[in-house]
């Protein structure tokens, strides 16, 4: 019978449309075209005892999808390929869940619906930490003028590895520097240090099936770091470079730099009126690690858009560029400095005292930082 719960053992991340692992796939059919939809945890069958998962045979997961085609496909399978992308297993289409009496290969031009139930064994997800197994959904049409007629969309991956992204939080001042100072002594290396470590515990205690987050502070305690200094940290292992060398800049690349870096900092102004957060950015092209070109507006305007909800102030628009910052200049990847409230004023200060309010910040922070990484994929 299937039986309806929740389980925690399966790594089981949505994925992308994909041709590989079948390298025949360079010619397939232009006429029918699969796109896929979510995937939903559907129940198991219980092999004995409700309680006991030893004795369950598959969990069942619902892929949704459509074909969009003038023509239905002949014939539909899921495959099962292992960590060594050999194909282990497979069986036909099953019933659509949609359609009654439905093969789920029914199309028409502005795609059919359709959804399939995929059984996935017990025995795979008992193989945790050995490796992706991947199950593909696989359409023929047999009226394509090519052998090569049939269209490739992953359905699900079993024990998929999380995406590991490097982020680096770099808590401004520090040491001999005590930054800004409020109004009553409150000084802001103190207020940097404390947002800064509440966003690295929330980077690291929410990871997911799809993400994983590595956190690299500058500093931990209060040190004094010269500006260079909180960038070699961000980037290490980037090779030593002569004065003046021509190849200096974002072209040179090493594989532990980290993807993302924001710098956390709190405001000060002449006056006492401003209030609010705002985050600056550079416009100097960067790159991810994977050498892509990147630039730093996308991730501050994510962290505006989320501090901003929790303490907009009198700010009109406060995602604003710098390009002369240091820290923004130099930076190799896309980076961020968050102005999180102004310490010299008396209203603002007050707030950096509150515990409460600084763990608004650093979950706004937190969420603009994830909210930029699903976005742009670093």
């Amino acid at each position: 019978m299937l039986t309806f719960t929740k389980t925690t053992k399966l790594n089981l991340p949505d994925v992308e449309v994909e041709a590989i692992p079948y390298n025949r796939d360079i010619l397939r059919s232009e006429d029918l075209v699969v796109v896929s939809g979510p995937v939903e945890y559907h129940g198991y069958d219980d092999g004995g005892t409700s309680d006991d998962e030893s004795d369950d045979n598959h969990l069942y997961y619902l892929r949704w999808y459509s074909l969009r085609s003038h023509r239905n496909a002949s014939r539909g399978e899921i495959w099962v390929y292992n960590p060594d992308l050999e194909m282990v297993h497979s069986w036909k289409v099953l019933e659509c869940v949609v359609h009654k009496g439905c093969d789920g290969l029914t199309a028409n031009p502005d795609g059919e619906t359709h959804g399939v139930i995929i059984p996935v064994p017990v025995r795979l997800m008992e193989k945790a930490g050995t490796g992706t197994y991947r199950f593909v959904l696989h359409f023929y049409d047999d009226y394509a003028d090519s052998y090569k007629n049939h269209q490739v969309k992953a359905a699900l991956e079993v024990n998929a590895p999380a995406r590991r992204i490097i982020v680096c939080i770099d808590p401004g001042h520090g040491g001999d520097d005590p930054g800004a100072v409020g109004p009553t002594g409150l000084k802001e290396k103190e207020v940097n240090l404390k947002i800064a470590l509440k966003v690295a515990e929330r980077l690291r205690n929410r990871a997911n099936k799809k993400i994983s987050y590595i956190v690299r502070l500058t500093r931990k305690s209060d040190i004094s770091l010269k500006l260079q200094e909180r960038i070699n940290i961000a980037e290490i292992g980037r090779p030593v470079r002569r004065p003046n060398d021509p190849k200096e800049g974002a072209d040179m690349w090493v594989s532990e730099t980290a993807d993302i870096f924001v710098s956390i900092h709190n405001n000060a102004f002449p006056s006492p009126g401003p209030l609010g957060s705002e985050v600056r950015y550079s416009t100097i092209p960067k790159r991810d690690r994977k050498g892509n070109k990147r630039s730093d507006k996308p991730l501050a305007q994510f962290l505006y858009n989320r501090l901003h909800k929790v303490n907009p102030g009198n700010r009109i628009d406060g995602c604003k560029e710098d390009s002369e910052l240091y820290v923004l200049k130099y930076t190799m990847m896309p980076a961020a400095l968050c102005e999180c409230e102004f310490i010299s004023s008396p209203e603002g200060e007050k707030k950096l005292k509150d515990e409460s309010f600084l763990e608004e910040i650093a979950e706004a922070i937190y969420l603009g930082i994830n909210d930029y990484v699903y976005a742009y994929n670093p």
